[in-house]
Formats: structure tokens, C-alpha cells, sequence
């Protein structure tokens, strides 16, 4: 999954960057954060993770189809990647309605998502960017949606501390 991931993500075109940066980076920084919380996610649950931590962008930015996902990764792994995924919507509020009922329905797709906005977050507090005022503002709604059945609370923590 990783070397598919970069493959497609690491082009030329802006929507594949990170910034300045590749967009790889941010693959590999969300995976840190997995690793950081993995005693959360059982054993056998763990590759799985893995690879949908690498693809979590896949089918959201890249020509990658959840069928791919299936036929190449298995449904585990595309049924996280699918969850993560934002549906379309007119705007960034309309595409989080319609995306965390897919995503709290799956304990491993909310840690997945936990990671990524962890990954987010703190890439956009400490590099000064605009999108850090943004993940303030629409956190009391990902935290309502996304904080169930007792779950993560060390990530929650965390993502307290960067939204304050």
C-alpha cells in the first residue's frame, strides 16, 4: 500500500502536495501517530490499519476506485479508506455532514481519522497556515460526531490540546 500511495500521490499537480512538500510526507506523518496510539488496535487489526493509514487519501484524491482497494488490499482495508473518504458536498461543512456517519459506524476508520486530523492539525498549528483556524472551528462538531463508545481517549486528549 505504501508504494501505492506515494506513487499516486507524490505528482506534480498542487492537489498532490502537502505545502511544499510531497504529499508522502503527511502519509508518513500520519502513520507516526498511528504508531504513537497502536496499543489501542489489536494485533491482528494492525497491518490493516497500517495500509489504510498509508491509502486513507486514495479514493478521495487520487483515480484509486474502492473496487482497486478490494481486488488489491482486501475489503478491510478499502472499507477504512472508503469511511475516511469525503463525500462531495457544496462546501467543506456539507462534505463533513455527509462523511462522519460513514466514519463512526467503523472503530478502526475513526482511529484512522483521529490520526490524520491529529497529523493535520499539528502540521498546520506549528507551520502557521490557515487551515489550523479551520480544523479549530469545525472541531466541537468532529469531536460531537466523532467521540463514541468510549473510544481513544489518549487521542482525544491530544486533539484537546491542539484546538485550545
Amino acid at each position: 500500500m505504501k508504494e501505492l500511495a506515494f506513487k499516486m500521490h507524490n505528482q506534480p499537480s498542487a492537489s498532490q502536495r502537502y505545502g511544499n512538500a510531497p504529499y508522502s510526507i503527511h502519509l508518513e506523518a500520519v502513520v507516526e501517530i498511528m504508531k504513537k496510539y497502536i496499543y489501542y488496535i489489536s494485533e491482528d487489526k494492525r497491518e490493516i490499519v497500517y495500509a489504510a493509514g498509508y491509502g486513507h487519501d486514495l479514493i478521495e484524491d487520487t483515480e484509486i476506485s474502492e473496487s482497486y482497494l478490494i481486488n488489491n488490499f482486501g475489503y478491510e482495508v478499502a472499507d477504512i479508506i472508503y469511511r475516511v473518504s469525503n463525500e462531495r458536498g457544496r462546501d467543506r461543512k456539507e462534505r463533513n455532514f455527509k462523511t462522519y456517519p460513514k466514519i463512526w459506524r467503523n472503530d478502526l476508520a475513526i482511529f484512522v481519522k483521529l490520526c490524520d486530523r491529529i497529523a493535520n492539525t499539528t502540521n498546520s498549528k506549528n507551520s502557521g497556515h490557515s487551515m489550523y483556524k479551520k480544523y479549530q472551528l469545525e472541531y466541537p462538531i468532529f469531536r460531537y460526531a466523532l467521540k463514541v463508545r468510549n473510544l481513544y481517549s489518549d487521542m482525544w486528549k491530544e486533539l484537546d490540546e491542539l484546538n485550545k
